[in-house]
């Protein structure tokens, strides 16, 4: 994967943790960033699945584990 150099302003005790943390994992600071991102997107977009789905949910009337459970046995008949 290609990687691009960007720069970005944090607070001078952020950037102490950052560079303890690194040390302490034997890592480098730009890969706890990466990491961070990654694990920042991956969670907007499992929020963004989660609340799709419960959307999606609503509409065709299920609002429990139960509702679910009844649609499975309706199918099953």
């Amino acid at each position: 994967m290609k990687s691009i150099t960007t720069s970005f302003s944090i607070p001078k005790i952020l950037e102490q943790e950052l560079k303890k943390e690194a040390r302490k994992e034997h890592r480098t600071k730009s890969g706890l960033i990466q990491e961070a991102i990654r694990f920042y997107l991956e969670n907007k977009r499992w929020k963004k699945l989660q609340q799709d789905i419960i959307l999606r949910a609503s509409r065709l009337g299920i609002s429990s584990p139960d509702d679910v459970e009844d649609m499975v046995d309706e199918e099953r008949k």
